[in-house]
């Protein structure tokens, strides 16, 4: 696990998995298992961790590591640049999100256009046209 990749602790997982439906799990818990201090944990255990750390699409990456089978490098969600750039687009202050969106929006127009690549100013007011993301 790469608590590491999303800025968090071993505390906040356990603050986060308040409410999870298998119950919460406890920051120790989390810290030894974390550091392959720990024996074989529970189901219910492995889904606490995945909701405390707000990230269920890691939920089936650890259920394998949990079994013992490799992770799939090729089909790992570490491994996919959409991963990447949703860890690093959260990580962006509210204005940063809204200019990354503009972009994004700006390219896939130029993409959807096909042949034509040529983006008219009505096309930029409209991708521009975002309300801005509130912190």
């Amino acid at each position: 696990m790469k608590m590491a990749e999303y800025k968090t602790s071993p505390g906040a997982v356990e603050r986060n998995s308040e409410g999870a439906p298998g119950g919460k799990v406890s920051k120790t818990t989390v810290y030894d298992l974390a550091n392959d201090r720990a024996g074989s944990p529970s189901v219910n255990t492995l889904k606490a961790i995945v909701y405390g750390l707000k990230h269920p699409e890691i939920e089936e990456e650890l259920f394998r590591v949990a079994r013992g089978l490799p992770i799939d490098p090729e089909n790992s969600p570490y491994n996919q640049p959409e991963h990447l750039l949703l860890l690093r687009f959260r990580q962006l202050r509210a204005r940063d999100k809204t200019e990354i969106l503009d972009l994004m929006d700006f390219k896939y127009l130029q993409y959807s256009k096909k042949g034509d690549k040529s983006v008219t100013e009505e096309d930029i007011k409209m991708v521009t046209s975002r309300p801005p993301i509130e912190e």
